[in-house]
């Protein structure tokens, strides 16, 4: 694979394998194209740790998810949770043992974090998406789309 600022482009490859055991490449055919806007970019698991306060209280490294929870100090609580190989998220924010609200999203595109504030962009053909999850004054949860055609 060659990286370049538009994307991926995948070979396939053929090499031929020299009397003395080195090899030497025979053949790179071009195969496909791939987009790197499929990929999310993320902030290390460490880092969301650091934000929410606490280890993730689910995790599967090999499925790329994790899931955390905080509780503020007026009782709201957010279980946050993101499937990286899907580019999926999820929010849950309950009062006691009343849910509230749940918002699932996929398509995530960037995760950053800033300060107390923790951002995630989705973007589809038709639609835009923004995730902030405010942690300065306890949790606040808002998302947001807008249709782009």
């Amino acid at each position: 694979m060659f990286a370049g600022p538009t994307g991926v482009l995948k070979f396939e490859s053929t090499w031929q394998v020299l009397p003395n055991g080195a090899r030497r490449l025979t053949t790179a055919i071009p195969k496909e194209e791939c987009d790197m806007s499929s990929r999310l970019n993320l902030p290390p698991i460490i880092e969301l740790t650091e934000f929410f306060g606490a280890p993730p209280v689910e995790e599967s490294t090999e499925d790329g998810f994790v899931c955390y929870e905080i509780i503020d100090h007026r009782g709201v609580e957010l279980r946050f949770s993101l499937a990286a190989h899907e580019r999926s998220v999820q929010t849950v924010v309950s009062l006691g043992d009343q849910s509230l609200i749940t918002v699932s999203h996929e398509q995530a595109t960037q995760i950053s974090l800033h300060a107390r504030i923790l951002r995630c962009e989705f973007s589809t053909r038709d639609s835009k998406t923004t995730l902030a999850v405010d942690l300065n004054e306890g949790v606040s949860v808002t998302w947001a789309s807008l249709q782009t055609d």
